[in-house]
């Protein structure tokens, strides 16, 4: 695993510190985002990218790569969400929905390894049931199928 908070340089808007619990007294301390890239793009490295609405993520790390030098991350991604969808419809595909959904345990929400962890369980288990009912049986077609999905449905 690889967990860090990071000092986004600006303070922790109050509605944010209520959703993910995460203070200021948290980040002040913390590195800032410029320190942590290195260590985060090396341990990425060329893996498949697995998410539950990864384009919202993804949109906060490029810009930090672009800001810092680096290139966009150019990672195959998967995204949960997508699948969800792509199986379920629409409704109630957030992340805590679908793990219930599932019937999958919980990890605390809106922090990035709980959240890393459920999105891990979501994603095996959307997996199976992709190659079970749709005989889908690689992570390149998951990963085609994820972003096919969400922009079709993103456009709605």
């Amino acid at each position: 695993t690889f967990q860090t908070i990071v000092n986004p340089g600006v303070p922790i808007p109050p509605t944010i510190t209520v959703i993910t619990g995460i203070t200021e007294a948290m980040v002040l301390p913390a590195p800032p985002i410029e320190e942590v890239l290195p260590a985060l793009l090396e341990f990425i490295g060329g893996a498949v990218v697995v998410g539950h609405n990864i384009r919202f993520d993804i949109s906060f790390l490029d810009a930090a790569l672009e800001r810092n030098g680096y290139p966009r991350l150019a990672n195959r991604r998967v995204d949960t969400l997508g699948l969800a969808r792509g199986l379920f419809g629409g409704g109630g595909n957030r992340l805590t929905e679908l793990g219930a959904k599932l019937g999958l345990p919980s990890e605390t929400a809106h922090r990035a390894l709980g959240d890393t962890r459920t999105t891990a369980r979501v994603f095996l288990e959307l997996a199976v049931r992709w190659e079970r009912e749709k005989g889908v049986r690689s992570i390149l077609e998951l990963a085609a199928i994820s972003q096919d999905v969400v922009r079709t449905t993103s456009r709605r």
